[in-house]
């Protein structure tokens, strides 16, 4: 069964709420319509799949597509799902982070792997999956509808991180207390963690009051960019924390995410911390 909903309808800020995310300084007022960003809200979905024992609430952002996935206790795939197809294995790739709960998953060769909260998770295709658990499983999920050659913020301020497998992974799963790679930036972290053999990779940032795209992470970029004056990479995550100002470098017209939102970012923007709360977001390369 499937139900859809109308894409979200973006909010326009009214003068005094511009400066008041600005911290007061009327002076820089935020305007909400950058062409290069397309945030969702995660309470409105695009569309609402719903199956036996589970939910996928899919989020449309263009270029990219964002997922919810919430299953319930005893839920399997191959039974719940799989068996009105006539499948044994689930088709799909799956490339995300646990928010929720823990999930159980086994490829047809036998090599099996569980993900817990706080386990970013890739999953190739030909797989059975159970939620062995007494808790719903939920899980964030991006799939990159790449149509450009831009590369993700992972790749971009941390290009020198190399997968050190010598062979694709099924199964692998990380976390950001144990990154591929930390980068320290000023008013700023940014932990990487890479998954499989280069097979996809997954960025938390977090950024302090005060941190700007030009004096925080340009300053990762390679000497012969540190000139640059828009970001050059491709953004794809969603924010948990704070308040975050996108920016197209070119007019000036911005657009703010916040928590409970997903996003695409295209390369050309700067980008600014609003107000005086950390920011915090975690963002998806799923084909590298």
């Amino acid at each position: 069964r499937r139900a859809t909903s109308a894409h979200h309808a973006r909010p326009e800020l009214d003068q005094s709420s511009r400066a008041r995310a600005m911290g007061g300084n009327a002076s820089k007022q935020l305007v909400d319509e950058n062409p290069l960003v397309t945030r969702c809200k995660f309470d409105d979905p695009t569309e609402v799949v719903v199956l036996p024992k589970a939910k996928i609430e899919k989020f449309d952002l263009k270029t990219a597509l964002g997922m919810r996935v919430t299953v319930e206790p005893g839920w399997e795939w191959a039974r719940d799902v799989g068996e009105a197809q006539g499948k044994k294995y689930c088709p799909v790739r799956h490339v995300g982070i646990v928010e929720q709960g823990q999930i159980n998953v086994t490829m047809k060769d036998g090599a099996k792997m569980r993900y817990a909260a706080g386990d970013v998770y890739l999953i190739e295709p030909g797989h059975n999956a159970k939620n062995k658990q007494g808790v719903n499983f939920v899980g964030y999920e991006f799939v990159s509808k790449i149509n450009t050659d831009a590369a993700g913020g992972g790749s971009t301020y941390a290009a020198e991180v190399a997968s050190s497998e010598a062979e694709v992974k099924q199964l692998d799963k990380a976390s950001f207390a144990a990154p591929s790679v930390s980068k320290t930036m000023p008013n700023g972290e940014a932990c990487v963690c890479m998954l499989g053999n280069n097979q996809a990779k997954s960025m938390r940032a977090t950024l302090q009051p005060g941190w700007t795209w030009k004096t925080g992470a340009r300053t990762l970029l390679p000497p012969e960019k540190q000139t640059l004056e828009a970001c050059p990479a491709r953004h794809v995550g969603y924010i948990t924390k704070g308040k975050f100002a996108m920016i197209d470098a070119k007019t000036g017209k911005t657009t703010i995410v916040a928590p409970g939102m997903c996003y695409v970012c295209e390369p050309g923007h700067d980008a600014e911390v609003v107000g005086d709360e950390t920011v915090e977001f975690i963002e998806f390369e799923t084909v590298l």
